[in-house]
């Protein structure tokens, strides 16, 4: 069996996973501030799912680490944003802004992390992202991100990462 974390659940409680919430008001079976790291062990999680949660916090790649850490091999990250000029994207509750090229520097397939000489331990490979184009509500492969360069009508982007870790190797028992 999966153990799948909905990350700032919000009024979505999803049975059979782990629902976490910083609001009380809402229904939640943690109640934690993802920015102060998550309270699972390393390993813990198969699948995360965090709809419209990366651009509430300050500190992105920290969370992202933290999403990394508490994934298991392989395990993936699901995720949905609003996209940046999106109208949706500029509201006083919102901290960061993205585009599915924030992705590139977690991203093993790609030289962005050595270009910039960026630090981060977290590690992923792109399953998919698509963007939402706003008034036909159709999802769309990554590369039509490049149309918002000249008409405002992207409103949001979905996508799934995985977790790229060494698998720990099995000590072989009574050989030394």
């Amino acid at each position: 069996m999966e153990n799948k974390l909905n990350l700032g659940c919000g009024k979505d409680y999803k049975e059979g996973w782990v629902n976490l919430d910083i609001q009380k008001s809402v229904k939640a079976d943690v109640y934690h501030n993802i920015e102060m790291g998550l309270p699972f062990d390393d390993n813990t999680f198969d699948r995360v799912f965090a709809r419209c949660v990366l651009e509430h916090v300050s500190n992105p790649l920290k969370v992202m680490e933290e999403i990394w850490r508490v994934l298991k091999p392989s395990g993936v990250l699901e995720f949905n944003l609003p996209f940046v000029g999106s109208l949706d994207s500029y509201q006083f509750h919102h901290k960061s802004f993205f585009t599915p090229r924030s992705f590139d520097i977690l991203l093993c397939d790609n030289i962005t992390k050595h270009k910039y000489d960026f630090e981060t331990y977290a590690t992923f490979k792109k399953k998919y992202i698509k963007v939402r184009v706003t008034f036909l509500h159709l999802w769309l492969p990554e590369f039509f991100q490049y149309i918002s360069l000249f008409f405002n009508i992207l409103n949001s982007f979905k996508g799934e990462l995985v977790a790229i870790k060494e698998v720990p190797k099995k000590e072989e028992k009574g050989i030394k």
